[in-house]
């Protein structure tokens, strides 16, 4: 079977009105819409560190702007990291890592950690994953043509990275360039079946 093009389509009072013949069009705009929200439907945590960072005295540190507890089923589709002025010299690394269970330990989601080295340009920015539509589902594949100096974060397992209820999410700043500005990192999620 293949999808029924995902599309923002409108559904019109003539097609729902008692008595109306129930179509083929009618159908397929439900299709439509359902499609477009199950494929492109998504949230975002944004964990951003607004004006100079590098004066941070020790590294790592651990569990920036609290944590995000999932309340139900979820899946990271995406991550993107960014840093709007570039340091002088070193690494800015991001990861993020889950725990299972409160009080539990913290993993990270990554087998390789999102990172922008001080040969990027100001406002660097990078995805981990292009997201293609394929005949069933999206396609992920990784970034091919990251910019210069700026690692994108692959996903354990690649992509879509699943979350279960109750589990969390923090993010840990392990190192900074020297001398750099707003930097941060984008998470993409969306509802998951159970």
């Amino acid at each position: 079977m293949s999808l029924v093009t995902p599309e923002r389509k409108l559904i019109f009072f003539e097609s729902t009105q008692f008595r109306s013949a129930v179509s083929e069009d009618m159908v397929q705009r439900q299709g439509a819409i359902s499609n477009q929200n199950a494929l492109y439907q998504y949230d975002v945590l944004e964990y951003k560190l607004n004006g100079p960072y590098s004066q941070v005295a020790v590294l790592p540190v651990t569990g920036l702007d609290g944590l995000y507890v999932f309340p139900f089923k979820m899946q990271i589709i995406n991550v993107c990291i960014f840093n709007e002025v570039a340091g002088t010299s070193g690494t800015t690394e991001i990861d993020i890592k889950k725990a299972t269970t409160g009080g539990g330990a913290f993993t990270s989601i990554f087998s390789t950690t999102p990172k922008i080295a001080s040969t990027a340009s100001n406002e660097a920015f990078a995805l981990s994953y292009n997201i293609t539509l394929g005949t069933s589902d999206q396609i992920w594949t990784a970034n091919p043509t990251p910019p210069t100096g700026v690692t994108p974060g692959v996903l354990n397992g690649g992509a879509p990275y699943t979350m279960n209820a109750g589990e969390a999410l923090r993010v840990d700043l392990i190192s900074v360039m020297a001398n750099a500005s707003n930097c941060g990192v984008t998470v993409y999620f969306r509802p998951m079946t159970q």
